[in-house]
Parts: structure tokens; C-alpha cells; sequence
């Protein structure tokens, strides 16, 4: 006899004819003892008593030792802080976002309204970007010749 199992979350519906079956005269035919999850009482029968999710919750917030629950409440407490946080930035982000894109548009309308004047103007400030990086060399280079002339001891 074939038996296959029914997959996770799936009801298995009773083969035509087989009602006059049990699970045990199965568990025989294949040469094997199986048990019911329900210690072979029928699980409609009014001898098994079923627990309520509220029963189980407050059997479970019962066995928590004080610690475990403070804890818990921390970690509730961080996980609430973390959601804050990343909605904020979440914000931050799309506003962001927004104000570049308004500029490089707003950049883009005034580049192509002075496109001849920019390429005009364009070695000017070049050449001022050079002259800065030249006089911050030179400044250095001062600085670090005037510490060199003050450590070494002078020979008069």
C-alpha cells in the first residue's frame, strides 16, 4: 500500500470509499505502529481539551523569569527607537533626493541660458583654482622650512 504526505498547510480530503478506514488499520497494513497526535482519541471527541491562545499566553508570560521580561521590554523599546531612526532617515533621504534634483535642473536651466558666457568666463576661474592651490603649496612649504630652521641648532 502507497501512502504519500500531505505537504505543510494543506488539507488532504478522505479518499472516496475509505471512510470505514482508520489511521491504525493503515499504520498495520504497512507493517508499522503509529500513534495519533491526540493519544488515539478522536480528535472531535470531548475528552480532549483543546487550549485557547489567551490560555497559552498567559501560561507563557507566567513562566518568563523578571529579567527575561525586562529585557524584553529594552529590546521593544531599541526595535521602537530603530523604526523612529530609519523612518527619519527614510526623510532625510527623499528630501535629499528632492533638493538635488531641484539644483541640477535649476543648474541645468541656468547653464544652457549662459552656456557662451560660462565657456568665456571658464579659464578665468581656472586659473584662479591653480593660483589658490600654488599659494596653500607655498604656505607649506614656508611653514615647514621655518620649523626646519628652528629645531636645528645655529652655528654663530
Amino acid at each position: 500500500l502507497f501512502r504519500s504526505e500531505t505537504p505543510l498547510g494543506e488539507l488532504r480530503l478522505p479518499t472516496p470509499g475509505a471512510e470505514g478506514r482508520d489511521e491504525r488499520s493503515l499504520a498495520s497494513c504497512e507493517g508499522r505502529q503509529e500513534r495519533s497526535p491526540t493519544g488515539g482519541k478522536d480528535f472531535f471527541s470531548k475528552d480532549v481539551k483543546v487550549k485557547s491562545e489567551e490560555e497559552e499566553l498567559v501560561e507563557e508570560q507566567e513562566e518568563l523569569d523578571p529579567r527575561i521580561q525586562e529585557e524584553l521590554e529594552q529590546l521593544n523599546q531599541a526595535s521602537e527607537e530603530i523604526n523612529r531612526l530609519e523612518l527619519k532617515l527614510d526623510e532625510a533621504r527623499t528630501t535629499y533626493r528632492r533638493i538635488l534634483t531641484e539644483s541640477a535642473r535649476k543648474l541645468n536651466t541656468q547653464g544652457s541660458q549662459l552656456g557662451n558666457c560660462i565657456e568665456k568666463a571658464r579659464p578665468y576661474y581656472e586659473a584662479r583654482r591653480q593660483a589658490k592651490e600654488v599659494s596653500t603649496t607655498a604656505l607649506r612649504s614656508l611653514s615647514s622650512s621655518k620649523k626646519r630652521l628652528c629645531v636645528q641648532p645655529s652655528n654663530i
